[in-house]
Protein backbone atom coordinates (compact mmCIF):
# COMPACT_ATOMS: atom_id res chain seq x y z
CA UNK A 1 0.00 0.00 0.00
CA UNK A 2 2.77 1.98 0.73
CA UNK A 3 4.27 1.56 -2.76
CA UNK A 4 1.02 3.05 -4.05
CA UNK A 5 0.84 6.01 -2.40
CA UNK A 6 4.27 7.09 -3.29
CA UNK A 7 3.59 5.84 -7.11
CA UNK A 8 0.15 8.26 -6.98
CA UNK A 9 2.45 11.23 -5.09
CA UNK A 10 5.36 10.98 -8.01
CA UNK A 11 2.69 11.39 -10.05
CA UNK A 12 0.62 13.60 -9.07
CA UNK A 13 3.58 15.89 -8.40
CA UNK A 14 5.62 15.14 -12.12
CA UNK A 15 1.84 16.45 -13.44
CA UNK A 16 2.02 19.51 -11.06
CA UNK A 17 5.30 20.87 -11.47
CA UNK A 18 5.94 19.80 -15.02
CA UNK A 19 2.08 20.43 -16.68
CA UNK A 20 2.86 24.12 -15.88
CA UNK A 21 6.16 23.92 -17.17
CA UNK A 22 5.60 27.00 -19.86
CA UNK A 23 4.33 28.63 -16.44
CA UNK A 24 7.51 28.23 -14.51
CA UNK A 25 10.50 28.77 -17.06
CA UNK A 26 12.25 31.49 -15.96
CA UNK A 27 11.47 31.26 -12.41
CA UNK A 28 14.94 30.05 -11.29
CA UNK A 29 16.80 33.46 -10.29
CA UNK A 30 18.97 34.40 -7.77
CA UNK A 31 22.41 33.49 -7.15
CA UNK A 32 24.27 29.98 -6.67
CA UNK A 33 23.45 27.96 -3.96
CA UNK A 34 24.47 24.91 -2.06
CA UNK A 35 22.26 22.12 -0.93
CA UNK A 36 23.08 18.93 1.03
CA UNK A 37 20.47 16.52 -1.01
CA UNK A 38 19.24 13.34 1.00
CA UNK A 39 17.82 10.67 -1.54
CA UNK A 40 16.35 7.32 -0.67
CA UNK A 41 15.59 4.88 -2.97
CA UNK A 42 12.69 2.43 -1.75
CA UNK A 43 11.95 4.76 0.87
CA UNK A 44 12.93 2.72 3.56
CA UNK A 45 14.43 5.35 5.76
CA UNK A 46 18.17 5.17 4.59
CA UNK A 47 19.29 8.24 3.19
CA UNK A 48 22.36 8.69 1.75
CA UNK A 49 23.33 12.48 1.07
CA UNK A 50 25.36 14.52 -1.88
CA UNK A 51 26.36 17.96 -2.00
CA UNK A 52 24.27 19.86 -4.71
CA UNK A 53 25.39 23.64 -6.22
CA UNK A 54 22.26 25.11 -7.51
CA UNK A 55 23.47 27.66 -10.11
CA UNK A 56 21.77 30.95 -10.81
CA UNK A 57 20.76 29.79 -14.20
CA UNK A 58 18.70 26.77 -13.67
CA UNK A 59 21.74 23.89 -13.73
CA UNK A 60 23.43 22.43 -11.10
CA UNK A 61 25.97 19.65 -10.54
CA UNK A 62 26.79 17.23 -7.70
CA UNK A 63 29.47 15.92 -5.64
CA UNK A 64 29.28 12.78 -7.05
CA UNK A 65 29.04 13.49 -10.84
CA UNK A 66 25.53 14.21 -10.97
CA UNK A 67 24.13 17.07 -13.66
CA UNK A 68 20.88 18.71 -15.08
CA UNK A 69 18.19 21.25 -14.77
CA UNK A 70 16.77 22.71 -11.82
CA UNK A 71 13.84 24.91 -11.27
CA UNK A 72 11.36 26.63 -8.61
CA UNK A 73 7.98 28.09 -8.66
CA UNK A 74 6.85 29.02 -5.43
CA UNK A 75 7.04 26.28 -2.55
CA UNK A 76 7.06 23.68 -5.64
CA UNK A 77 10.49 22.44 -6.78
CA UNK A 78 12.16 20.15 -9.33
CA UNK A 79 15.44 18.68 -10.23
CA UNK A 80 15.71 16.73 -13.66
CA UNK A 81 19.22 14.81 -13.97
CA UNK A 82 20.62 14.44 -17.03
CA UNK A 83 22.44 11.43 -15.99
CA UNK A 84 22.10 7.73 -14.72
CA UNK A 85 18.27 6.64 -14.85
CA UNK A 86 17.28 10.50 -15.39
CA UNK A 87 16.03 10.75 -12.15
CA UNK A 88 13.32 13.62 -11.80
CA UNK A 89 12.75 14.61 -8.14
CA UNK A 90 9.85 16.73 -7.31
CA UNK A 91 8.04 18.14 -5.01
CA UNK A 92 9.00 21.03 -2.50
CA UNK A 93 12.91 22.29 -1.70
CA UNK A 94 12.83 20.48 1.46
CA UNK A 95 11.25 17.19 0.51
CA UNK A 96 9.47 15.37 -2.17
CA UNK A 97 9.13 12.08 -4.66
CA UNK A 98 11.61 11.08 -7.02
CA UNK A 99 11.38 8.72 -10.22
CA UNK A 100 13.73 7.31 -13.05
CA UNK A 101 12.79 8.59 -16.37
CA UNK A 102 14.24 6.18 -18.04
CA UNK A 103 11.88 3.04 -17.71
CA UNK A 104 13.90 1.58 -14.84
CA UNK A 105 10.82 1.90 -12.22
CA UNK A 106 12.93 3.03 -9.45
CA UNK A 107 11.02 5.36 -6.96
CA UNK A 108 12.26 6.92 -3.45
CA UNK A 109 11.97 10.11 -1.39
CA UNK A 110 14.56 13.52 -1.27
CA UNK A 111 14.62 16.06 1.53
CA UNK A 112 16.80 18.82 1.04
CA UNK A 113 18.80 21.00 3.91
CA UNK A 114 20.56 24.00 3.73
CA UNK A 115 24.40 24.22 4.18
CA UNK A 116 27.32 26.45 3.12
CA UNK A 117 28.56 26.67 0.14
CA UNK A 118 31.87 26.16 1.03
CA UNK A 119 31.07 22.28 1.08
CA UNK A 120 30.14 22.43 -2.19
CA UNK A 121 33.45 24.39 -3.43
CA UNK A 122 35.94 21.86 -1.48
CA UNK A 123 33.70 18.94 -3.01
CA UNK A 124 32.12 19.87 -6.53
CA UNK A 125 35.39 20.38 -9.58
CA UNK A 126 35.34 23.64 -10.71
CA UNK A 127 35.01 22.54 -13.85
CA UNK A 128 31.28 21.34 -12.94
CA UNK A 129 30.50 24.85 -15.09
CA UNK A 130 31.90 23.44 -17.93
CA UNK A 131 28.92 20.97 -18.10
CA UNK A 132 26.34 23.90 -19.15
CA UNK A 133 28.07 24.08 -22.28
CA UNK A 134 28.16 20.93 -22.82
CA UNK A 135 24.64 19.98 -22.30
CA UNK A 136 23.41 23.47 -23.98
CA UNK A 137 20.58 25.86 -23.11
CA UNK A 138 18.32 24.99 -19.81
CA UNK A 139 15.20 23.67 -20.95
CA UNK A 140 13.34 25.33 -18.36
CA UNK A 141 14.72 28.70 -19.33
CA UNK A 142 13.29 30.49 -22.18
CA UNK A 143 15.58 31.01 -25.38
Amino acid sequence: MKKKIVIAGTVMLLVLCFGAAGAMAGKVKGKDRCVELGYDWGGSGSYGYTYVWLYADGWFATEDGGEGYWMKNGSAFALQYVSGCEPLYAGTKSRGFMACTDGGGEEGLYVIKSTKKRNCEETISDNATAIQGDLGPSSFLPE
